[in-house]
């Protein structure tokens, strides 16, 4: 999960970012 999650945002360099679109991406991620 968390490989294609970083994927999207071509990898763990933002993580201030991803903590915040996580929440929406990581929704989206766990349904598929």
């Amino acid at each position: 999960m968390k490989e294609g999650y970083f994927e999207g945002f071509g990898g763990p360099k933002n993580l201030g970012e991803i903590q915040r679109l996580g929440r929406i991406k990581l929704t989206r991620i766990t349904i598929a």
